[in-house]
């Protein structure tokens, strides 16, 4: 996917379908107007991650190079599936690596096994101390139930892991 970054955006008909990436740099382009946020850095993924159960996992990484006292939003769209039907995953995004300062987190119900997966949308914002490149980790455990968790992705439905700038 490509980042909209200013320029010309692609024309859409009334009743026309959207597909997914469209409406990524559409969104993209809209956000960059109303709010002048543009986007630091990008991770997609189309492929499902290890098995994991209990054991927090890193799952997702972003890195972007972010500039001291400005404020940035990381934020991941991705899919959580099972082996057994009603799990909950604990999802988090942290500083660094798994083992890194929490940011936020998410609780995430797994009514069923075998399927897509079930979303774990969740963003934050985020302060930089300093100038340089920051790594923001997707993390995951299974908090209650007895399956083995993944992180789902395929091209029709893609983890993607972002960080925009907001202000500063």
């Amino acid at each position: 996917m490509t980042a909209f970054t200013g320029g010309t955006l692609p024309t859409f008909l009334a009743g026309q379908f959207i597909a997914a990436d469209e409406m990524y740099v559409l969104t993209e382009a809209i956000n960059y107007a109303l709010e002048g946020t543009h986007r630091e850095a990008t991770q997609s993924l189309t492929a499902d991650s290890s098995t994991f159960t209990t054991t927090e996992t890193e799952i997702g990484t972003v890195t972007a190079n972010l500039v001291a006292g400005a404020t940035y939003r990381p934020r991941v769209t991705s899919h959580i599936g099972t082996s057994v039907a009603n799990d909950i995953a604990t999802c988090r995004i942290r500083e660094d690596s798994v083992a890194g300062q929490q940011i936020q987190e998410r609780q995430v119900a797994l009514p069923n096994a075998g399927v897509a997966g079930n979303l774990c949308d969740m963003e934050t914002e985020y302060t930089a101390v300093s100038t340089g490149a920051k790594t923001f980790s997707f993390t995951a455990a299974r908090s209650s139930g007895s399956g083995n968790l993944r992180r789902e992705a395929q091209g029709d439905r893609p983890h993607i892991f972002y960080v925009d700038y907001v202000r500063g």
